[in-house]
């Protein structure tokens, strides 16, 4: 049942959607893994132990379009190793120097006790075209106070500004993520990543291929906190990595794009007591995927 949920939400959007022109629609589908991520069913810290890298599976599906050249709108299924499942949905207006967006935010059959949560995203954007832009965005769960068992909250927030030079867009940002979970009566786990990165986007006029290049700073931490005392002793588990990646992305034919990218820390340590990885542990995380331009075209 779980896996049908995003292509029917998917398919449920497009038919509203695509009735007449749909100009500027981009469908996006990607997969992929890594290991940089905590045992999410463990309760405990891993005080005095290794940071032991788990395989996680990631996905995107979604699709951004335009109408009358200023209403934007967007919809997405993602599966990330810090956020879990997350579907979204949201409209905005593109106003030249000025966009922002609203929408919605669902978590779907991400704990046993409770299969749908609701919560609410925004952002806004300003562009000086062709020379600089800044933007903020955020999104969370609403109305969870992680009062029963799988109870959970979904939250993010990032804050980026960027600048074109010929051929390349680049961008600084700073982004966090989390996920607070009752786990039981007396325990409160809290997932958490926050990123300092640095990101250069090298296209060229009638070149079908364009390549980007990030790379910063990332602390991925696990929180275990007793539930219903707010002066209760926290564990905390941290790995900390300066990052490097890439993704490419090809024109196979007009409208059709190829993608495929990977990045690996280059250097990590631990927050003590937990110990940092092995020396021959390889971490890393990869993806692929196309984007299909389904602009101009009628039903």
């Amino acid at each position: 049942m779980k896996r049908y949920i995003p292509a029917v939400f998917l398919c449920a959007v497009l038919a509203v959607l695509l009735p007449g022109k749909a100009p500027g629609l981009d469908l996006r589908i990607q997969g992929g893994t890594g290991n940089v991520s905590f045992d999410t069913t463990r309760e405990s810290s891993l005080a005095g132990e290794t940071f032991n890298p788990r395989l996680y599976p990631a996905g995107l599906v979604s699709f951004s379009g335009i109408h009358a050249d200023w209403i934007h709108y967007s919809a997405a299924f993602e599966r990330d190793p810090v956020l879990r499942n997350r579907l979204t949905a949201a409209v905005g207006l593109d106003l030249s120097f000025v966009k922002f967006e609203a929408g919605v935010l669902i978590g779907p059959f991400n704990t046993r006790e409770k299969p749908i949560s609701p919560g609410a995203m925004g952002g806004l954007t300003l562009t000086w075209p062709g020379v600089i832009f800044g933007s903020v965005k955020g999104s969370s769960t609403l109305g969870s106070s992680l009062g029963l068992t799988g109870d959970y909250i979904q939250e993010t927030a990032e804050i980026a500004f960027g600048f074109w030079v010929p051929n390349v867009i680049c961008g600084f940002s700073f982004s966090s993520a989390g996920f607070s979970r009752r786990s039981s009566e007396i325990l409160i786990i809290k997932d958490q990543r926050t990123r300092y990165q640095f990101t250069a986007d090298v296209h060229a006029k009638n070149v079908p291929y364009t390549v980007k290049v990030n790379m910063g700073y990332q602390n991925l931490g696990r929180l275990y906190s007793p539930a219903g005392s707010a002066f209760g002793v926290s564990d905390t588990d941290e790995l900390k990595s300066v990052f490097l990646g890439f993704e490419g992305a090809w024109r196979v034919v007009p409208g059709l794009q190829i993608l495929a990218g990977a990045e690996m820390p280059l250097y990590s340590w631990a927050k003590e007591p937990m110990k940092k990885p092995d020396s021959n542990a390889a971490l890393f995380s990869v993806h692929a995927g196309v984007i299909w331009t389904l602009a101009g075209k009628t039903r």
